[in-house]
Parts: structure tokens; C-alpha cells; sequence
């Protein structure tokens, strides 16, 4: 009997503690219960506010990401501008961008809340705000142009198929360009006796580069034999902007001549803004270049540096390389072989390449006829097609800053894209006009208030 009356005084002793841990237990459920309706009441409201804030973007006539895709079958392209445009990186078309502090009218000029400015003030700033408008415009007109020049090269691709040999360079085929050597690829090289003068848009920023580099060995080297595609150097890849002299359109100068050139270039540059440019699609053409096309989402447009270099260089050639003024490409590669279409590869190829693959696969199946010649054309524009996709779901909205324009002697033809002989002279973008302009904006507003 003692034994058992010791036994339940020690049992009567840990209820205390069992009892403890049971109510610990429940409060820890109880506590995680509340902390998971409060995330999702969190995250109900967060959605409320999204839905609500595109609604109001959509009352005012702003484009909404869920409305483009509403709309039907996007291509990657088409998906890319939309995200562009509803993040406010790029206006849309009547120029307004979504995000932007303040109101924007329709002609892009900024509207203050507040609205209580000075009579005088306002009546001096009248004439800057028409010509902000003005240039809000024609940065909408420029971008909308490219967008259309780049939508017509997509499709050439698709209607005429990967046509290496029907197309040229410059007046230069792919044998005129390239050689194999030991089953390597090799630049044909060739000297020219008038150096082409080329003013291009060097891309500055070491990382961007390095993510297109890297974009076209994951995707499009693997489709290709060995020796199937031409890489250009990513610490040159650049924009053609205009020549002074072309190789189909050579104009002889003398030192004295090409450094007042470079006088006449140095002073648009000093004039002009550096440009803010944002990747809006890689495409393919049908001669096999791989194109990475930017829009410029701030500074001077290429369009006016276009024009403003034309004006500098009376003595330019008549036959300029590019025909379309707001055109901004750069070339990261040339495809000189059509890729395997039984679908192997050379290189490791990850699960996205191997999709690719199989989406050109599948592609090839549905639709090629004609010609063998013909049809293997076509099946290999719609497999490079899905790879180039690819690269612009993968870097769509990749931006860069251009600070400076290169003033380039190419000794030999596309020295900058073959590795050739050439001298560039950097002139850097300093904005020096805009500076001026507003300066001039600021005394006469002080002018009109005393």
C-alpha cells in the first residue's frame, strides 16, 4: 500500500507539467492558424489594390499586361513590347507611360497634381513644354517605326525561309565573308583601299554584352554542325548609326580631311544625349544575322543623330549601309550552315534547348512542302525562330546605357564584324545642347518674374 500511494502522488505530481505542454501545443496551432489567415487576408488585399490600380490605368486609356494577353495569341515579341509598356519603361502608342510620377496628357507632357503654379511661370514655361511635347512625339513616332520594321523582318524570315546563300552583306555573300580551314570557320579578310569611316554605337556595358553572348551559345550553337555560325566579339558589338565613306560608296579623304570629320562628329556627340536603350526582341533575318533590337527608352533617338550627323557630313556618301533612319540593331552572330533538322546537336543542350528543339520538330512536321531545297529553308527559319523566342523571353527588358559614339577607319571589309584592321576614335555623348536649352528655359522664366 505504500509502494501505491507513492506511485499516484508522483502521477498526481506530473500532471501540472502535461497539462502545460497541452496548452503550449494548442497555442502554437491556434497562433499558426491566425498567422495564415493574416497572409492570406494580406495577399487578398494586395490583389484587390493591383486589379484596382489597372482598372484606373485602364480608365485613363493606358494599355494593361492582362489586356494584351486577353487579346489573343501573343508572339514573344509582341509579349515583350506589352511588358515594356506596362511596367513604363516604354510609353505606348499615345505616348504615355504607366508608373510615372504625376499625370502624363496624351502628348507625353508632364501634368503636376497640384496644379497651383504662377501665371508669369506658367506663360514661361509654355514654350518648353511644346517642345518637350514635340520631341515626346517623335520619340513615340521613332519607336512605333522600329517596332514595325522589326515586326516586317520577323515575318521575311518566315516567308522565305533561311536563304544563306540568296543573300548578302553589303554586297557580300557568305563565301566572300568566310572559309573553312581545318573544319574551323576563318574570316575572309580583304584590304580596301578607301578605309570605309563609320560612326557606330559601341555597347559599352561589359554585361549586357556578356548576356547576349551567352544568350546565342545556349540557344542557337547547339542547332548548328560544327562551324555553322560566325560569333561576332562581344567587346565590339555595336550599331551602325551612318559612314562618312562605305566600300560600295568609297569617298577619298586625306588625314586632314578624316580629322575634320571627326571635328564635325565631335560636335553632334557634344550636342547630343546619352541614349537609355532597352532590348525588345532578337530575331533572325533571312541571310542568317542575328539581330538584338533595342528601343531607346531615353536620350537623343538615333533618328536625330542620324540626321544630325547627315547635316555634319555634306560630303558623306550618297549610298548609306542603313536605309532606315530609327533603325538600332546590333549583330551578335551569322548562322552560314542550316541547322541539323533531325534535331542533334554539338552542344550539351539544356531542357530549354531540347523544348526548342522539339517546338521546331513539331513545327517542321506541320507545314513543309515544296522544293527540298525550299523546304529545308523553311524548317530551319522555324526552328532558329523558336530559338531566337527564346532569347527574347530570356532577355526581354535587358537595358544598357550608351555613352558614346565610335568614329571607325575599317581597313578591311566589316572589320568590326570580322575581326579586322580598323582605328576608332571615341566621341562621347554630352548633352550639351539639352544643358544649354534649359538653362536658357531657367533665365527666361526669371526674366518673366521680375
Amino acid at each position: 500500500m505504500v509502494r501505491a500511494g507513492r506511485h499516484g502522488r508522483a502521477t498526481a505530481a506530473n500532471m501540472p507539467l502535461a497539462y502545460i505542454m497541452l496548452m503550449l501545443l494548442v497555442i502554437i496551432v491556434v497562433g499558426w492558424l491566425e498567422l495564415r489567415r493574416f497572409e492570406a487576408h494580406l495577399a487578398e488585399r494586395a490583389a484587390k489594390e493591383w486589379d484596382a490600380e489597372l482598372a484606373q490605368h485602364e480608365e485613363q486609356g493606358y494599355p494593361s499586361f492582362k489586356t494584351a494577353l486577353k487579346s489573343g495569341p501573343q508572339s514573344s515579341s509582341a509579349l515583350c513590347a506589352a511588358l515594356l509598356e506596362a511596367a513604363g519603361i516604354l510609353p505606348d502608342a499615345q505616348g504615355r507611360r504607366i508608373g510615372v510620377a504625376g499625370q502624363r496628357t496624351q502628348d507625353g507632357t508632364a501634368v503636376d497634381g497640384e496644379g497651383d503654379t504662377a501665371g508669369a511661370a506658367g506663360a514661361a514655361g509654355a514654350a518648353g513644354a511644346a517642345g518637350a511635347a514635340g520631341a515626346a512625339a517623335a520619340a513615340v513616332r521613332y519607336l512605333h517605326s522600329r517596332r514595325q520594321l522589326y515586326d516586317a523582318m520577323e515575318v521575311a524570315l518566315l516567308e522565305r525561309g533561311l536563304a544563306l546563300d540568296a543573300s548578302s552583306t553589303q554586297g557580300m555573300g557568305l563565301g566572300d565573308m568566310f572559309r573553312r580551314e581545318g573544319g574551323q570557320l576563318k574570316p575572309v579578310l580583304k584590304e580596301l583601299e578607301v578605309p570605309v569611316r563609320a560612326v557606330v554605337l559601341p555597347l559599352a556595358d561589359a554585361q549586357a554584352a556578356r548576356m547576349l553572348e551567352a544568350a546565342v551559345r545556349n540557344h542557337l550553337l547547339p542547332l548548328l554542325p560544327p562551324g555553322g555560325l560566325w560569333q561576332q566579339d562581344a567587346g565590339l558589338y555595336h550599331s551602325t548609326i551612318y559612314h562618312a565613306s562605305t566600300h560600295l560608296d568609297p569617298v577619298p579623304a586625306t588625314s586632314a580631311q578624316v580629322d575634320a570629320e571627326e571635328a564635325a562628329i565631335r560636335a553632334v556627340g557634344a550636342a547630343a544625349c546619352p541614349l537609355h536603350v532597352v532590348l525588345e526582341r532578337v530575331l533572325v533575318t533571312p541571310g542568317g544575322a542575328v539581330l538584338a533590337c533595342w528601343q531607346v527608352a531615353g536620350g537623343t533617338d538615333v533618328a536625330e543623330l542620324r540626321r544630325q550627323l547627315a547635316a555634319a557630313l555634306p560630303g558623306a556618301s550618297h549610298k548609306q549601309v542603313v536605309s532606315d533612319e530609327a533603325i538600332l540593331h546590333t549583330t551578335l552572330a551569322r548562322i552560314v550552315t542550316l541547322p541539323r533538322l533531325d534535331g542533334s546537336s554539338t552542344g550539351s543542350g539544356d531542357s530549354t534547348q531540347q523544348q526548342t528543339q522539339q517546338q521546331g520538330r513539331q513545327a517542321q512536321r506541320q507545314g513543309a512542302a515544296g522544293a527540298a531545297t525550299a523546304a529545308a529553308a523553311e524548317e530551319a527559319a522555324v526552328l532558329v525562330k523558336a530559338a531566337v523566342d527564346q532569347m527574347t523571353q530570356e532577355l526581354c527588358g535587358l537595358q544598357a546605357e550608351l555613352p558614346e559614339l565610335w568614329f571607325a577607319e575599317e581597313y578591311h571589309k566589316l572589320a568590326l564584324a570580322l575581326g579586322g584592321r580598323y582605328r576608332k576614335r571615341a566621341v562621347p555623348l554630352q548633352c550639351a545642347g539639352q544643358a544649354a536649352a534649359a538653362a536658357a528655359d531657367v533665365a527666361q522664366q526669371r526674366r518673366m518674374l521680375l
